[in-house]
């Protein structure tokens, strides 16, 4: 008899997280739940707030669990591949929606905030230094924005000034971004 009454309290629990977030978002809760309320999906039957703890604890923040990758996650006991391919999705869908607002958002430079949110995209979860190139028309339409280092580039740039000659080596004459 217990052990039905633990159920319900258990899916009675889900329901409650589900409508929390439902009706008032995720801005209020707590990282842990966030990350309970995810793998709600990947882990249908079992009470999943201790290993949203577990993998808050393991990484270090909400941010790094998001971040980590499919393979590190599964190191922790009771994430299995459904579980880490979810908790992937879930940051790569979050880059992807950043990256389509400022592509639709950002055709002009107007100053250094508008780029810092055209970048955010690009740099978001990078695990190295990264240099993103804007190229502008005379009327400060952005043309294009790019990596200014290609793959095997960056086997050769060690550092920041490696990378400054880097670009001046290449003649680029358009503005980048470090």
């Amino acid at each position: 008899m217990a052990r039905k009454e633990a159920v319900i309290m258990h899916e009675d629990h889900r329901k409650r997280v589900k409508e929390r977030f439902l009706k008032d978002g995720i801005e209020n809760m707590p990282d842990h739940e966030v990350l309970e309320l995810l793998l709600f999906f990947s882990i249908p039957r079992k009470d999943t707030n201790a290993l949203a703890h577990e993998l808050i604890e393991h990484f270090g923040s909400l941010n790094c669990v998001l971040e980590a990758s499919a393979e590190d996650l599964m190191q922790v006991n009771g994430i299995g591949e459904a579980s880490a391919t979810l908790i992937t999705l879930a940051f790569q869908l979050t880059k992807k929606y950043l990256k389509n607002a400022s592509d639709k958002k950002l055709k002009k430079y107007d100053g250094s905030e508008s780029v810092k949110e055209l970048l955010m995209s690009k740099y978001l979860g990078a695990r190295e230094e990264m240099v993103y190139m804007l190229s502008l028309d005379f009327d400060d339409n952005i043309l294009t924005d790019k990596d200014a280092l290609r793959e095997r580039d960056r086997q050769d740039v060690r550092n920041k000034q490696d990378i400054a000659r880097h670009i001046f080596c290449r003649k680029y004459r358009q503005a980048f971004c470090a």
